[in-house]
């Protein structure tokens, strides 16, 4: 789901259930060296269709880091705004 975008994409797949004692090697191809976990079972999907969504009825959502950004010129606009006001508020008529 890309909220931004409006873009969503929709997987049609076959779930396989895949334990370590099952297959071994496909279990190992998960493990994160960095990691101490120990990888049990898998999901394994097997995709069988996609589709994009149309966008008409995605709703655009932001992260809160994605807003900060687009306000950003706003906030520095209203800052440098209110500082002129400051500058005429304080002069002698």
């Amino acid at each position: 789901m890309d909220y931004p975008n409006q873009q969503r994409l929709k997987l049609w797949a076959r779930a396989r259930l895949v334990d370590r004692d099952q297959d071994p090697e496909q279990i190992a191809k998960l493990q994160d060296p960095s990691c101490d976990a120990r990888v049990e079972r898998a999901i394994v999907l097997t995709i069988e269709a996609f589709d994009w969504n149309c966008p008409q009825h995605i709703t655009p959502r932001f992260s809160a880091a994605e807003v900060e950004r687009m306000i950003a010129p706003l906030r520095e606009e209203n800052r440098a705004l209110k500082a002129q006001l400051d500058l005429t508020a304080a002069r002698p008529d």
